[in-house]
């Protein structure tokens, strides 16, 4: 899958609140389930 496109399909989902995301270096996608997890993608 491109890069491009499954950013863009993240930054859908935390636009929607279905999960959480956080600007700057130390920044990233996670779970909005309560725990916050972080999610991992290669």
């Amino acid at each position: 899958m491109p890069r491009h496109f499954l950013a863009k399909v993240m930054k859908k989902l935390a636009s929607e609140g279905v999960i959480g995301s956080q600007k700057g270096p130390n920044g990233g996608f996670s779970c909005n389930d309560g725990t916050q997890k972080p999610i991992c993608l290669k």
